[in-house]
């Protein structure tokens, strides 16, 4: 494991040193929660990104033109 330094606004360390309190962590705990969570989420949207060009490269997708008329007529039909 390695340190690394980071600045903060003292308000964001006041809010991050009282949940780290009410969970009875310390700040080191808080903040490589707070990292795993946006790594995972950035994961998460690449990996979507990824599979949407891979729909578009294999074809699957529908033309604005074609999504437009599908939703028109859902609209319609839903009234």
């Amino acid at each position: 494991m390695r340190n690394i330094s980071l600045r903060m606004e003292d308000e964001d360390i006041e809010k991050l040193e009282k949940f780290a309190k009410m969970q009875d962590r310390d700040r080191s705990y808080m903040i490589n929660k707070a990292v795993k969570h946006l790594i995972a989420e950035e994961e998460r949207i690449l990996a979507e990104i990824q599979e949407g060009l891979d729909d578009i490269e294999a074809g699957r997708y529908r033309s604005y033109e074609e999504f437009k008329k599908d939703m028109d007529e859902y609209i319609k039909n839903v009234k």
